[in-house]
């Protein structure tokens, strides 16, 4: 059975003022988080056992900020339950500021072959106004030392901003173009319940993002990533050939993952069964019952399987068959559904497949709520 991992590492120095992810800022608690963790591991290997692992993904949180040796060991026990496939995708999370040849090469001694740098911008204007710790200088300085060291490397960007321009846009995307990564990730700034933007907002200080001009940003991000030769594979996505993301396609694909950590999600396929499954969000609670970390666990019926099956294959540029569409209305309401969709310019048509334009990305789950309500 070939299988994901994710593993959740709730550690940041500070919180973002954009970031709703969970989270605890300082280090504090990393050795006994590693401790809890290993307990975790060694209470769920019966989900390991007999699985080969073609993806490890590394998030948080910051894993950059906590010891290589610890991420060492637990990948010695995970290799006690489980087999390493030959080609498995071991990805990390990395900041810019913790960069460090130091670290680079602890990384690849620990056989990290994807590294993603959470850039976000270019431009001093816009990492001070999202809060990050570090420079346009060190994000390009890091990234180059990242291109020579691993056979993959993803940028993250953010756009949308309060007062940001076309233009700083552009060049934020010049400029990451121009280091030839392998992988973009291009996020739309979200203003999240319990941040501070969202407090910012509410109170007026902040300008909350405009619609139509996140909608250009996205679109040119579009425009000019592809024209670079990369291949727009899923909504905030963009990969040279080969270079997708595993892990994440993995999920989106619906394919079994396992989630380790406070926090971290799981999906799990038993036989006919599927189950989501969430790890508890309190690292205090984790660090005290870590072999009993679930907070939420969810038996997929017919519908729940078919609702994700359909937003998640939207979020992709595969299309989804005629055939797939007419499950969930007549044929008559979906042939009307697609002139209305074709019509926006959010869809076109193509060997009995339906596709998502450019700008119908925007609108994916727009798309999919119509479609389950006929």
């Amino acid at each position: 059975m070939s299988l994901s991992l994710y593993l959740h590492i709730p550690f940041c120095r500070e919180r973002c003022p954009y970031c709703d992810f969970y989270l605890i800022t300082g280090t504090g608690q990393v050795e006994p988080f590693f401790a809890a963790l290993a307990r975790e591991t060694a209470f769920r290997a019966d989900e390991l056992q007999g699985a080969t692992i073609s993806a490890i993904h590394i998030g948080g949180g910051t894993p950059s900020l906590v010891p290589v040796a610890m991420l060492s060991r637990w990948l010695e026990q995970l290799a006690c339950y489980a087999t390493f496939a030959p080609t498995m995708e071991l990805a990390l999370e990395a900041n810019p500021e913790d960069i460090t040849p130091a670290l680079l090469d602890e990384l690849q001694s620990l056989g990290v072959n994807r590294l993603s740098i959470g850039v976000q911008s270019f431009s001093i204007q816009k990492l001070t106004v999202l809060g990050r710790k570090h420079s346009a200088t060190d994000a390009l300085r890091v990234t180059e030392m990242a291109l020579e060291r691993f056979a993959s490397v993803s940028l993250d960007l953010m756009c949308g901003l309060p007062h940001e321009t076309l233009a700083v846009w552009e060049g934020d995307l010049s400029t990451a173009l121009a280091l030839q990564p392998h992988h973009l990730s291009v996020y739309m700034l979200s203003i999240e319940p319990k941040t501070r933007f969202h407090w910012l907002v509410a109170r007026g200080e902040l300008p909350a993002p405009m619609e139509a001009e996140q909608a250009l940003f996205y679109e040119t991000a579009i425009h000019t990533i592809k024209l670079q030769g990369y291949q727009h594979y899923e909504v905030s996505n963009f990969c040279l050939p080969n270079f997708h993301s595993r892990y994440n396609l993995a999920s989106w694909e619906r394919k079994p993952y396992l989630g380790f950590g406070a926090a971290a999600h799981s999906f799990i396929v038993q036989q006919n069964r599927e189950i989501r499954q969430a790890n508890i969000e309190s690292l205090s609670r984790y660090l005290a019952h870590p072999e009993n970390a679930v907070a939420f666990r969810e038996e997929l019926g017919c519908n729940e399987r078919f609702t994700e099956e359909l937003f998640l294959t939207l979020r992709l540029n595969r299309g989804l068959s005629r055939s797939f569409f007419s499950r969930t209305a007549s044929r008559d309401v979906v042939e009307t559904l697609f002139a209305t969709f074709q019509e926006q310019g959010w869809m076109y048509e193509d060997n009995e497949r339906f596709y998502l334009t450019e700008r119908g990305f925007l609108f994916a789950d727009y798309i999919a709520e119509e479609l389950l309500a006929k």
